[in-house]
């Protein structure tokens, strides 16, 4: 695992699998599929933030959540699964310091 809070390139979150019998990436740095080849390089644009990446996400979630409200009807992700996520998220980070120091 690795993890890094300078990515000066733009936000960078990604996941890449490596396996005996093959690879999986998931997640890109590119907001579009241009690239501009010249003599001297390569280059694509970046996404920029998080809001960039993921604002619709955000906002349905919150338009899920509201709309459980209004019409009573049960959330989708429960406590359980909140919890699930806290608790990796925790953990990975303090595995990764100690593998690492």
């Amino acid at each position: 695992m690795d993890l890094s809070r300078n990515a000066i390139y733009g936000y960078d979150i990604r996941t890449e699998v490596i396996g005996s019998e093959g690879s999986l990436f998931i997640g890109g740095l590119q907001q579009t599929m241009v690239w501009t080849l010249t003599k001297n390089q390569i280059a694509h644009d970046t996404i920029p933030g998080f809001m960039e990446r993921f604002g619709a996400a955000y906002a349905a979630e919150i338009r899920a959540f509201v709309d459980c409200i209004l019409e009573d009807k049960p959330i989708q992700v429960t406590g359980v699964e909140a919890r699930a996520a806290t608790a990796i998220a925790i953990a990975a980070p303090a595995r990764f310091m100690r593998r690492t120091l």
